[in-house]
């Protein structure tokens, strides 16, 4: 699980739903990706990273890894 995902969409938007909202995808999407069964393309982590104000690095401490996409 990606805790430190979850919290940053918890601080910025108040909500999965409402992040999955403001950036135009379905709400199971964040879902997944927080519970680890989705990987995001680089692109798309960069992408939500903007959204939120971070780096990627914050919220995707293992995106790189052998089972990364992108």
């Amino acid at each position: 699980m990606s805790r430190h995902l979850k919290a940053r969409i918890v601080l910025i938007f108040g909500s999965a739903e409402d992040f999955a909202e403001a950036i135009g995808v379905n709400s199971s999407i964040i879902s997944k990706v927080i519970r680890g069964r989705k990987v995001l393309p680089e692109r798309t982590r960069n992408e939500w990273a903007r959204f939120l104000g971070c780096d990627p690095k914050d919220i995707f401490p293992n995106a790189g890894g052998p089972h990364a996409a992108g």
